[in-house]
């Protein structure tokens, strides 16, 4: 009797599996959900096509025609699509970087398709759809794309010139980590929608200021936010990173960034291009980033409104002023280009045991 009793039981159970996953009587299709864009496997630029065209064949100093003192630097937001072939008064969506969805955001949505913005580059998705579907839900198998390796441009409203320190190749192959460092112009305009994006989405702890006290307004993240003032150098020169003041100064700012509580971290001077490229270039030296990649990073703010703001030219900033901070770099000692940054930042006050807090921090 106890056998026949679990043998029901065992049959009830199937059939009611059964009648999940078809979600109708038998003499009906079951509830597929298949993806439309991204295509399983594929790959998706989320670099704007302006700036994919700077990207492509990119050469440091080249002729440059394309600014027009706008922000058109920011990534394409990124239309997730699917297909159910059943009508569904819901969808239940999971994205991940983890293929067992540990870490996964989940939106709700009735349209058969989810914008996403501020994704990572360089990295692998994963994806799954949950339908509703008369009272059952069913769910799609697990899709997946990459995104292409660009860099990584984020949006702040009333904030110019951002973007991700993170997302490039850096020592023994490791990318820089992203959504810990981000780099822009001035906050002294940030809007209300700036202030969430910056708090909530970004969860900005630490503010640098590389500008003189003074200079612009302060704090404009709040008072959750750490906010840390040193005048930074620019480049080479008068003032440039050979100067004493300005040396003590760059050796606080480069601490800011061997303390995890400090993280994540915004760093800006007033239009982002040159205090903030000169410490942007130091700290990806010593992540082991490459000089062409230093090279893109530092000519993107040429694709915003604040870094063509004074009217300078690519030629100017980036053939001269950019240039000649790499060039004394290069032959401050007999190394590499990462080599002796590392030796010129060791010179200057900054310690092994902080050099190698960064890297772990960044580099994982």
């Amino acid at each position: 009797m106890k056998i026949l009793k679990r043998f029901v039981c065992m049959a009830i159970s199937v059939l009611m599996l059964l009648s999940v996953t078809a979600c109708v009587d038998d003499d009906q299709p079951e509830t597929t959900i298949t993806a439309v864009y991204p295509k399983h496997g594929g790959t998706v630029v989320l670099a704007n096509d302006k700036i994919s065209d700077f990207l492509t064949n990119y050469a440091p100093q080249g002729s440059r025609g394309y600014y027009d003192k706008t922000d058109c630097y920011v990534n394409k937001p990124l239309t997730l699509s699917w297909n159910c072939n059943k009508s569904a008064s819901s969808f239940s969506v999971r994205i991940s970087q983890d293929e067992d969805f540990n870490d996964a955001e989940t939106y709700v949505t009735t349209e058969n398709s989810l914008t996403l913005e501020d994704l990572f580059v360089s990295a692998n998705y994963f994806w799954d759809v949950t339908a509703s579907v008369e009272g059952a839900l069913l769910r799609s198998e697990t899709f997946s794309f990459t995104t292409g390796d660009t860099p990584r441009s984020i949006f702040i409203d009333g904030v110019s010139n951002t973007r991700d320190l993170g997302g490039v190749l850096g020592l023994d192959g490791k990318r820089v980590l992203q959504g810990l460092v981000f780099r822009g112009a001035k906050l002294d305009n940030i809007t209300a929608a700036g202030l969430v994006k910056a708090l909530d989405v970004f969860k900005i702890r630490t503010e640098l200021d590389l500008r003189k006290e003074g200079e612009g307004a302060p704090n404009c993240l709040g008072e959750g936010v750490n906010y840390v003032q040193y005048s930074g150098p620019y480049y080479t020169g008068l003032s440039g990173i050979q100067v004493e003041e300005f040396r003590e100064n760059l050796v606080n700012e480069i601490r800011i960034f061997a303390d995890k509580d400090n993280y994540p971290i915004f760093f800006h001077c007033s239009i982002g291009r040159d205090r903030t490229g000169t410490l942007a270039m130091l700290l990806q030296g010593l992540l082991g980033v490459s000089e062409m990649d230093m090279y893109i990073d530092y000519e993107m703010s040429f694709f915003s409104a604040s870094g063509t703001l004074d009217n300078q030219t690519p030629a100017i900033m980036v053939g001269v002023h950019f240039a000649d901070l790499v060039s004394y770099l290069k032959e401050y000692s007999t190394g590499s280009l990462n080599e002796n940054i590392e030796s010129f930042v060791r010179d200057i006050g900054v310690t092994d045991t902080e050099i190698a807090a960064i890297r772990s921090i960044l580099l994982g």
